[in-house]
């Protein structure tokens, strides 16, 4: 993989981090996804298949609070018109005033829509098993 993708692949994987950290809508978050794009959520046993149920999802999500992600593994690859990140992450977030952790194992593929520009095709994100 070229270096070029390597940092693409990376930097589309940390503003989708910076995204969740940050956002003040859920409409923010979605906007990262292509509209015909499949979530399978960490939060939810519900897949996301349309724009609605991915706002909805979002929504939750950010009723909890101080929500960090930390990265403990990532692996980029170029699939052709595609890039791939996988690997490990843990949600921090406070919900009801008490604080909790979650370590899940997640896979992205970005497809390329213009030159420079990219939206999340595919999203599977799984709690870790105990």
């Amino acid at each position: 993989m070229s270096n070029l993708h390597t940092t693409t692949a990376k930097e589309l994987y940390f503003s989708w981090i910076n995204h969740v950290e940050n956002a003040t809508t859920a409409e923010e978050i979605v906007s990262l996804y292509l509209d015909n794009s499949i979530l399978i959520p960490t939060f939810s046993p519900d897949l996301c298949v349309n724009k609605q149920q991915k706002i909805d999802y979002f929504q939750n999500l950010l009723t909890k609070k101080n929500i960090k992600i930390t990265t403990e593994k990532l692996i980029c690859q170029d699939s052709s018109a595609c890039l791939v990140c996988s690997g490990l992450y843990t949600f921090h977030y406070t919900d009801q005033n008490r604080r909790f952790s979650r370590s899940s194992r997640f896979t992205f593929i970005f497809k390329k829509i213009q030159d420079t520009a990219w939206q999340i095709l595919h999203h599977h994100s799984s709690e870790l098993p105990n």
